[in-house]
């Protein structure tokens, strides 16, 4: 039988000048997130926040999603977790640092704002909005049904956030919508999230992936 494959990257090199404001890594794989590269602060790290309550919020198949607090400005966010191991074995290291910076580029009331992004030698930390009121599929199963009012509220807000995504330049696709990947902020507003999948589209190029969930595949 064949060898697997050994997926290979090659290490982010920390320009000389930036030294002093990131964290030793290893092996570097993510690009440094925009404010330490413009040297307006130094790279974020683990101590910088505490856990909350509860705080285990999400599991993916590469890593969990925790509520944690700001310990210097007290504001609360969700930093998904990712198992960098994970990453490189399935061979995803250039989806990982396609979904960071897409997600950097979005700005809309209806997508899930990236704050942030900073990693160690075992994980990849993203920094997003907290979503008080979780999934939208976990709401459904909770009531059963939506009413006809709200369920044509998440609809348009959801079709808002993907007519903006379709409208950027190059026009941007997110490949795995679904109720998990919608989620509602304390006032009930629809967030989109999870763009582990999304790329950029290209009229020229057909897509050959096989990606999403299979259980919402049309």
């Amino acid at each position: 039988s064949k060898a697997k494959k050994k997926a290979t990257f090659t290490p982010v090199q920390v320009p000389p000048e930036l030294q002093d404001k990131v964290t030793n890594v290893k092996n570097r794989i993510l690009f440094l997130s925009p404010s330490v590269l413009q040297g307006e602060e130094r790279e974020c790290r683990k101590d910088d926040f505490e856990s909350l309550a509860n705080s285990n919020i999400g599991v993916g198949g590469f890593g969990k999603v925790y509520k944690v607090r700001h310990k210097v400005s007290k504001n609360v966010f969700a930093i998904k977790v990712i198992n960098k191991r994970k990453i490189i074995e399935h061979d995803l290291v250039e989806q990982i640092k396609l979904e960071v910076k897409i997600m950097y580029k979005l700005d809309h009331d209806h997508i899930l704002k990236l704050y942030n992004h900073y990693e160690d030698d075992d994980n990849f930390y993203l920094i997003l909005q907290f979503c008080a009121k979780g999934q939208i599929y976990s709401l459904l199963k909770k009531e059963g049904r939506f009413s006809e009012k709200i369920a044509a509220q998440y609809l348009r807000e959801c079709i808002s956030a993907v007519q903006y995504l379709h409208s950027l330049d190059p026009p941007i696709i997110h490949r795995d919508i679904k109720p998990e990947n919608i989620l509602l902020d304390s006032n009930g507003v629809v967030k989109l999230a999870d763009f582990g999948w999304s790329n950029y589209f290209d009229d020229d190029k057909t897509r050959l992936t096989y990606c999403g969930t299979p259980e919402y595949l049309a």
